[in-house]
């Protein structure tokens, strides 16, 4: 068994955790890759993106989804 990488940081524009399209699934499928390999994955986003902001339950699903894995969020 490999051992884990220490931390890693990623930056994507709008809100991915529930997947409408091709970017979001890539994205999704991004941090599940990453939260396998490194103890401490932290994800920045715009929180007031146009088209796909980060919502409480956008967030809500985040955390469900990948409770390791780090949420930062800001405004745009």
């Amino acid at each position: 068994m490999r051992a884990k990488l220490s931390t890693v940081a990623v930056v994507f524009t709008a809100a991915f955790a529930v997947e409408v399209d091709g970017p979001h699934a890539g994205a999704a499928s991004i941090v599940n890759r990453l939260s396998a390999e490194f103890d401490d994955v932290v994800v920045y986003s715009h929180e007031n993106h146009h088209q796909f902001p980060w919502t409480e339950d956008a967030k809500d699903a985040f955390r469900w989804r990948w409770p390791g894995v780090t949420l930062v969020t800001h405004l745009r």
